[in-house]
């Protein structure tokens, strides 16, 4: 079992034509804290979808791989008002959705929701993002799910291929940090990293949260500043400012798993 993983130059090229994508009308509001405020109203369908970006993704892990991913995932194992089942039943009670994640770049939270149940599940969202408990008990669970899902991806070479890409093009870069992380890091974290973690990179300064749905717009510009308006404004931690030192040759990586069952090619380059 071979993957490959392949890079070329690449010279810029002339810029395609056609027609313009235009958003629909939306606003922006900057909060005192800093968050950053879209809204885009859109009543054909009584829903409403939040959407928030903060900066605490992978690449703020530091030694502490997946770090940003458990501490993304943690955020729904209860807060300070409410426990996780508590939260789990109002949610599936008005048949809403609320996933929190991390990507490479920045952790994030969506959530769907009837119009109707927009107090409760908004009320559920400040929870989420502002009041998180980091129940020991539920990030040990959360964690052995994780290290069975690292695991478990070692068989899938499209799974993984991704982390070797990264690390062979970054180096020591912040980059290559897998967002999924690594076992033996993985096994030393603990709920009280998560809320390190969570202290100093979930600050409203930053961060975004875009609202798009059936609402009011001067309504929900109120609302969210009367349930936002006491997360207190952080410093922004700086990156790991490595050089990334872009390829000027073809570089090749094989990576053999003598009994896998397909193989998986990876190419790219600057662009």
């Amino acid at each position: 079992m071979v993957l490959l993983l392949g890079f070329a130059s690449f010279t810029q090229g002339s810029t395609q034509t056609g027609s313009t994508f235009k958003l629909p009308a939306y606003e922006k509001v900057v909060l005192k804290n800093g968050l950053t405020v879209y809204l885009m109203e859109q009543h054909e369908v009584p829903m409403i979808n939040v959407s928030a970006i903060l900066p605490a993704g992978a690449v703020y892990d530091g030694e502490q791989s997946g770090l940003a991913s458990l501490t993304a995932l943690a955020l729904k194992h209860g807060s300070a008002n409410m426990s996780k089942s508590q939260m789990d039943e109002a949610l599936d009670f008005v048949g809403a959705t609320l996933n929190t994640f991390a990507a490479k770049e920045y952790a994030g939270i969506n959530a769907k929701f009837a119009t109707k149940d927009k107090d409760a599940v908004l009320n559920i969202v400040k929870e989420v993002m502002l009041n998180p408990s980091f129940d020991t008990t539920e990030f040990n669970k959360e964690k052995r799910r994780q290290l069975v899902n690292l695991e478990q991806a070692k068989e899938s070479p499209g799974r993984v291929i991704g982390n070797y890409f990264d690390l062979l093009y970054y180096g020591n870069n912040v980059y290559a940090n897998p967002t999924s992380g690594h076992v033996t890091t993985m096994t030393t974290l603990t709920a009280l990293d998560a809320k390190k973690f969570y202290s100093s990179h979930y600050i409203p300064n930053g961060s975004a949260i875009a609202v798009v749905g059936d609402f009011n717009s001067a309504t929900m510009k109120a609302q969210l500043s009367k349930l936002f308006n006491s997360w207190t404004k952080g410093s922004v931690t700086p990156l790991n400012n490595t050089v990334i030192n872009q390829p000027s040759t073809a570089n090749v990586l094989l990576v053999n798993k003598d009994d896998a069952t397909e193989t998986t090619f990876y190419i790219g380059g600057p662009g």
